[in-house]
C-alpha cells in the first residue's frame, strides 16, 4: 500500500531541483505516517461493552509512538527543542519502547 500511494505522488510530482527533493521527502514521509498510524486506529477492536479491548497494543505501534512524538514536539513551546536536536529520529529508542510497552511484565504505577 505504501508503495502504491508513493508512486502515486512521485508521478503527480516533477521536481526540478535538490531543494525541492527535501521538501518531497518531508511531505512523503509526513503522508506515509498519517496513513499508517489511520490504519493502525482501524484495527481497533470494540468488546462487547463497546469498549476497545487492543488500544495497548495499537498504542505501541512504532508508527503511532512516532507520531505521538511528531504531534508533541511540533507545537510552539517546543520550538527551541526543535532547532536544538538532530533531525533524524533514533528508531531503537521507539523500537525499545515498543518492546517494553509489549512485555508481558511491564508494571504501570
Amino acid at each position: 500500500m505504501f508503495m502504491k500511494l508513493w508512486n502515486s505522488i512521485i508521478c503527480d510530482v516533477k521536481t526540478t531541483n535538490e531543494a525541492s527533493d527535501k521538501y518531497l521527502d518531508k511531505l512523503l514521509s509526513n503522508k506515509a505516517r498519517k496513513l499508517a498510524v489511520e490504519n493502525a486506529l482501524k484495527k481497533l477492536d470494540k468488546g462487547p461493552d463497546g469498549r476497545y479491548t487492543n488500544v495497548w497494543e495499537m498504542m505501541s505501534d512504532v508508527d503511532v509512538l512516532i507520531g505521538a512524538f511528531e504531534n508533541i514536539i511540533s507545537g510552539p513551546e517546543y520550538e527551541e527543542l526543535r532547532k536544538s536536536v538532530p533531525k533524524r529520529l533514533n528508531m531503537q529508542f521507539f523500537k525499545y519502547v515498543q518492546t517494553r510497552m509489549r512485555d508481558s511484565h511491564l508494571r504501570l504505577s
